[in-house]
């Protein structure tokens, strides 16, 4: 793996598209498997996948209005951050 430092001595399988993220968010929208109460995002690659994610996040609390608090989206922090003021 090249790129952003995980602060894991050993980094297993690849980063995911963000069409191939699209692409299983709607079979599950076909399937009628996109009814989430939560959602948890943690480390995304690409700005193209941050912009999936974030389409996803967005269309699930919209549909949330209905009713208010339904729906909730999270960012684990990592194990070991020494950048972000949340850790």
């Amino acid at each position: 793996m090249t790129g952003n430092h995980t602060a894991y001595k050993q980094v297993k399988g690849r980063k995911t598209p963000a069409e191939e993220i699209a692409e299983l968010y709607e079979g599950l929208k076909q399937s009628h498997l996109n009814d989430f109460d939560v959602m948890l995002s943690g480390y995304c690659p690409t700005a193209a996948v941050v912009n999936e994610v974030g389409k996803i996040a967005r269309e699930s609390r919209l549909k949330s209005t209905t009713k208010p608090g339904s729906f909730f989206w999270g960012e684990a922090p990592p194990k070991s951050c020494h950048v972000s003021p949340r850790c």
